[in-house]
């Protein structure tokens, strides 16, 4: 998907966000190369309380000196 993004449809920069406690989600966008930009705090209410989210980015220029692709 992350190709695509870049190859196919000319993307910049690609995003995504999971909620701060989601250790596999984070371990996910890491391997994909992503890098966490920021925390959103208090961002999305589920199961009765308010969680974190963390915000994650990779552009292009990152995605193409990778070893990841």
């Amino acid at each position: 998907m992350v190709e695509h993004g870049f190859t196919s449809m000319g993307l910049h920069r690609i995003s995504s966000w999971c909620i701060a406690e989601n250790g596999a989600s984070i371990g996910v966008l890491r391997n994909l190369g992503m890098r966490e930009e920021g925390r959103l705090r208090e961002n999305e209410f589920l199961k009765g309380r308010w969680w974190d989210a963390l915000v994650f980015g990779l552009l292009m220029e990152e995605w193409v000196g990778s070893t990841r692709r």
